[in-house]
């Protein structure tokens, strides 16, 4: 796994978690409700943003999934909202190639299209793309890397949706990259792990990290 303990600046990296844009994608909200919700969720992100990096210049923003905040009318098409994509570093997106309707699973081609429109818009405009998909067979995993590569997209293929594992396979890390990490252009590979529960211990995972960290 990339080295970034070594590094100078400290790279923090915040997931926007865009429960607000969902609710609408859902039909959570009536089409009546007369807020804007998009824009109060860039303006939520565009806040964040500002406050890390004012405190720490090299802080990561990368919003989760939530990628029709990145035009003004929530399509492919529309115009980039630049006072957002200027807040933040990167876009995270999942289920792109597998996982969509289910784990392990080739997601509707339609649906990866679709998503890969704004993945395209955002590397486009020097966003970075991290990209995570659930599968556990080797075959797909293989499969997902390859297709994200292919398309210049950072990618993690995770074993479990909890997020709570550290992959066996491949034996390496894709992309293994053992230069120090001082931005987020510099990266070739990432660990999604956001569930410590099958670690004993804060040791034990801190271990289990430092292992994936150094070669």
């Amino acid at each position: 796994m990339d080295k970034i303990l070594n590094i100078n600046i400290k790279l923090l990296i915040t997931l926007c978690f865009v429960l607000s844009l969902n609710c609408v994608e859902n039909g959570l909200y009536k089409l009546e409700d007369k807020k804007d919700f998009r824009s109060e969720m860039r303006s939520f992100v565009v806040g964040i943003s500002k406050y890390a990096k004012n405190y720490s210049p090299g802080f990561i923003i990368i919003p989760q999934n939530g990628h029709e905040l990145l035009t003004d009318n929530g399509e492919s098409t529309g115009n980039l909202v630049t006072s957002y994509t200027n807040a933040i570093d990167g876009v995270g997106r999942e289920d792109l190639y597998y996982g969509y309707d289910s784990d392990n699973e080739a997601t509707p081609v339609n649906i990866t299209n679709a998503m890969i429109a704004f993945m395209d818009l955002a590397k486009n405009n020097n966003i970075q793309v991290l990209t995570t998909d659930y599968c556990f067979t080797h075959a797909n995993m293989d499969d997902s890397y390859t297709q994200n590569n292919n398309k210049g997209y950072i990618s993690f293929a995770a074993e479990s949706r909890e997020l709570d594992i550290i992959p066996t396979y491949p034996a390496d890390p894709y992309h293994l990259n053992v230069n120090n990490i001082s931005n987020l252009a510099n990266a070739r590979n990432f660990l999604y792990l956001i569930n410590p529960d099958n670690f004993g211990s804060k040791d034990a995972f801190l271990n289990a990290l430092n292992a994936m960290m150094f070669y």
